[in-house]
């Protein structure tokens, strides 16, 4: 599997989770005025509320194991996609999506997309 097929079929089973923009609270606001928005769904099979990000999410729903926002790593083994792939996803999924250039922090135009793409097939791209 590959990022764009996991954003498809996340896309597709979209509506299996309630899909938010969550504020990071946990990671200091480096030159933020606001927090990061994350993307993050929870499903309702689960009683406890654990939050997926969308490799957790599609790992979910290929397995029925739980893999919650803390083990986004072990869903992308599971799923087998690669290492630049999940960390992408997890990146974009992070808000994650400027870069450092020439000491200057810049937006990332191949970041933005993705997590612009994640956004849409999760249905939360009119909240950005």
């Amino acid at each position: 599997m590959n990022s764009s097929e996991l954003i498809s079929e996340l896309a597709k089973d979209q509506h299996l989770f309630e899909w938010e923009l969550v504020p990071d609270t946990g990671y200091a606001s480096e030159q933020r005025s606001k927090p990061r928005l994350l993307i993050r769904g929870t499903s309702s099979d689960l009683p406890d509320g654990l939050l997926f990000e969308a490799m957790g999410a599609v790992c979910y729903l290929r397995t029925a194991k739980p893999y919650g926002d803390a083990m986004c790593m072990d869903a992308a083994d599971a799923l087998g996609l690669s290492e630049a792939d999940a960390s992408d996803l997890l990146a974009a999924s992070y808000d994650s999506t400027w870069r450092p250039v020439d000491g200057r922090r810049q937006p990332d135009p191949r970041m933005q997309s993705l997590r612009k793409q994640l956004a849409e097939a999760v249905r939360l791209d009119a909240q950005m």
